[in-house]
């Protein structure tokens, strides 16, 4: 009998095997207690931005939200890193008006040619709607801030400059790009065309969730 029904069932089983195995090998792995040098990505360094980030929902308009905002700019600091802070207003679905303050700073290559400039590009905020954030997008936020450390630990010379945003929402992203220019408020006083001049930048990805950074061309 037991054997009638392993023999009826065969096909079903080796569907639900083949399965697993499939998704065993392809789910990524990762050891988080590995010890890598200081000019290596570390998966362990990152992740704790993800979990400094992700403590309590922080959309935009929320208590959180400045907390983690404060925390980036504190750990580009670290990094020898000049901040400046891009602030505006945006109207949401349900007509609130909230005021998005994005985060950018610059690494400066030795060309001296600034239409090579490349742009890493996330957003800090979580969605509204009870999330905290881990993956979209702290998880990007993170790829970016550990792939700058250690880009910086490695003391290779750029060529090229290197601009760093981290916008204030996730609909904030393109309309933070459309507005660097002459127009945009920043915080030190001078304005984000002698920092940022938007003609000059060459986007290079977005980066939205953990290893999923798009490049654009």
């Amino acid at each position: 009998m037991l054997f009638k029904l392993l023999k009826e069932n065969l096909g079903i089983l080796l569907i639900f095997l083949a399965s697993f195995i499939s998704l065993n090998t392809l789910t990524p792995s990762a050891d988080l207690n590995e010890e890598v040098a200081a000019d290596t990505y570390s998966l362990k360094r990152a992740f704790t931005h993800v979990e400094q980030m992700s403590q309590n929902p922080h959309g935009l308009g929320f208590d959180a939200h400045s907390g983690v905002r404060e925390y980036l700019i504190q750990e580009l600091e670290k990094l020898g890193l000049e901040v400046l802070l891009q602030k505006g207003y945006t109207s949401g679905d349900w007509a609130n008006v909230s005021q998005p303050i994005n985060i950018i700073t610059r690494i400066k290559g030795s060309s001296g040619v600034p239409a090579h400039a490349l742009l890493l590009l996330s957003h800090y905020d979580s969605s509204p709607h009870s999330s905290f954030g881990a993956s979209d997008a702290a998880s990007g936020v993170a790829t970016i801030l550990e792939g700058v450390r250690t880009l910086l630990a490695s003391n290779e010379p750029l060529k090229n400059d290197v601009i760093i945003v981290f916008t204030s929402c996730v609909l904030c992203i393109l309309n933070s790009l459309s507005k660097v220019g002459p127009h945009s408020r920043a915080t030190s006083g001078r304005s984000f065309e002698q920092h940022f001049p938007a003609r000059h930048v060459r986007p290079l990805m977005i980066c939205h969730y953990l290893r999923v950074c798009v490049p654009l061309r």
